[in-house]
């Protein structure tokens, strides 16, 4: 009997190990090409963004990274300068992939691919068509 509980246990574990190690790990990453420093406040669901805390700042002309959690909600992020431009958008993870979602925005323009956000000036963007 206790043979059988030890190839059970040991059975048990080489089949959930692949199931904790094989999923996607999803990482953002934010860069900031504006000329002014954004302050940013995640207003819903903070907890889908583990490396930022509820606010935070993005300097210009640098990146943060940060993982992005499955937790079947998506987290909402404003941001301002200090000129009162802002920008607001979301970040969920669906089907193993991030899903950035643009909504809107004030003299802060972004651009994104599948897992990195740039922010510019619109001046930057109407030049290149893109961050």
């Amino acid at each position: 009997m206790k043979r059988f509980k030890i190839c059970l246990m040991t059975f048990l574990f080489l089949i959930t190990l692949p199931m904790a190690y094989g999923k996607n790990i999803n990482t953002l990453t934010l860069i900031s090409h504006f000329n002014y420093p954004i302050r940013w406040i995640i207003s819903e669901n903070p907890d889908v963004l583990p490396g930022f805390t509820t606010e935070f700042t993005l300097a210009p002309f640098s990146e943060i990274k940060t993982q992005v959690l499955d937790l079947q909600k998506e987290a909402y992020l404003s941001g301002i300068d200090e000129q009162q431009n802002n920008a607001f958008w979301g970040i969920e993870v669906v089907d193993n992939q991030l899903v950035i979602h643009g909504y809107r925005s004030k003299n802060i323009a972004y651009s994104w691919t599948s897992n990195t956000i740039t922010f510019c000036t619109p001046d930057e963007y109407n030049k290149q068509g893109h961050c």
